[in-house]
């Protein structure tokens, strides 16, 4: 079992438990002034059965703030040794556009990566990962939308050779759920936006059966069961500012919005 920790929305550590009681391992998160990791450090209990030092992972970021560089070492006793470094490209928005694993100066491990420049990040519903279960996705920086990813990897022979291609498809939520989202947009209205404190949500001739708010990695963070309701008032004050995702589920069919708390 994996417990994670926040601290204002944020990560701060994990712990890793075997058996749901037995703590194994742990990491601590270290961050800068704008926010940014900075280090990550590993402990476990393995070897001797106390917790002691195991590995860690150190960030290094361009003037932009995009990540430039992050390095991997484990402890050997008296020191640390590292096993390797990812390194990253970008184009001018900001999209990483290579990713390369290296051993000293050997390339090892190699992603080249195709956006679609016409969507943005901010227009994306994507997958919250906070174990890293993919952890080289989640050190990629983009601000458009990611379209194809070319993959290289050393073979037995010391070559850097071709493997595959990920192609990424996106389906457009307005028309998810609904036989007819134009009918349902007419009658869907959504209101200030931006907003600060309260969000009306009105469906004229429809019924309400639920609401939820999204963020934006696509976590289910509020939920308002109105059934047969025409209107609901929702109280998004605790809400940080940001974009937001809105799923309003009618006797229509469903429809998504995005909004703006301010």
């Amino acid at each position: 079992v994996y417990n994670y920790y926040y601290e204002d929305n944020v990560l701060t550590n994990w712990e890793l438990l075997m058996g749901g009681t037995d703590l194994v391992g742990t990491g601590t998160l270290i961050y800068n002034e704008e926010g940014k990791v900075i280090q990550e450090l590993g402990q476990d209990s393995w070897n001797t059965g106390e917790m002691e030092d195991s590995w860690k992972i150190d960030y290094v970021y361009n003037d932009d703030g995009t990540l430039k560089t992050s390095a991997q070492s484990f402890w050997m006793g008296s020191e640390w040794e590292s096993s390797g470094s990812e390194w990253f490209t970008y184009d001018g928005l900001g999209n990483c556009i290579l990713y390369e694993h290296k051993n000293g100066n050997t390339v090892t491990n190699k992603f080249e990566y195709e956006y679609d420049s016409n969507f943005t990040v901010d227009q994306l519903v994507l997958p919250y990962t906070p174990e890293y279960e993919n952890e080289m996705d989640n050190l990629v920086e983009f601000n458009s939308m990611r379209t194809l990813s070319h993959w290289y990897t050393e073979n037995d022979m010391g070559d850097l050779v071709y493997v595959c291609d990920y192609i990424y498809d996106y389906d457009l939520i307005e028309n998810m759920g609904t036989s007819n989202p134009s009918s349902l947009a007419m009658d869907l209205l959504i209101y200030p936006n931006p907003t600060s404190n309260v969000l009306n949500i009105s469906v004229g001739e429809s019924v309400l059966k639920s609401v939820n708010i999204l963020d934006n990695s696509g976590r289910n963070i509020m939920k308002d069961s109105s059934s047969n309701k025409k209107e609901v008032n929702l109280n998004v004050s605790h809400l940080t500012s940001g974009i937001y995702f809105i799923q309003v589920s009618t006797s229509k069919g469903t429809f998504t919005k995005r909004f703006v708390v301010k």
